[in-house]
């Protein structure tokens, strides 16, 4: 009984570690991640940046991370009337910052 009791508080952490936080907005899911070849012909509209905890306990999943940043900046992207984010860099420390663009 002494072990069940020990685990319960490492299995919290673990389990709480692997959720995601973020929810896409409304109609956020319709913008589309891109490369700068991809937006030539685009209009753009600013940037965005996605901040998500790296880390709790110990480091956060680095793939759940960058679907967090991504899905902010599909948000916010969204709430700006774009339609496609080009990142601007790798995700460092939980940020990611991405330029925002509407596209024919």
């Amino acid at each position: 009984m002494r072990r069940v009791v020990r685990c319960i508080p490492l299995l919290t952490i673990m389990t709480v570690s692997a959720c995601t936080w973020v929810k896409t907005a409304p109609g956020a899911d319709q913008v589309a991640l891109k490369n700068a070849q991809d937006v030539v012909a685009c209009k753009y509209l600013g940037t965005a940046t996605g901040k998500t905890k790296d880390s709790l306990v110990f480091k956060r999943n680095s793939d759940k991370v960058a679907t967090e940043v991504l899905t902010l900046a599909r948000n916010e992207a969204f709430s700006q009337g774009g339609n496609a984010v080009v990142p601007k860099g790798g995700v460092v420390n939980g940020v990611q910052t991405f330029a925002i663009y509407q596209c024919p």
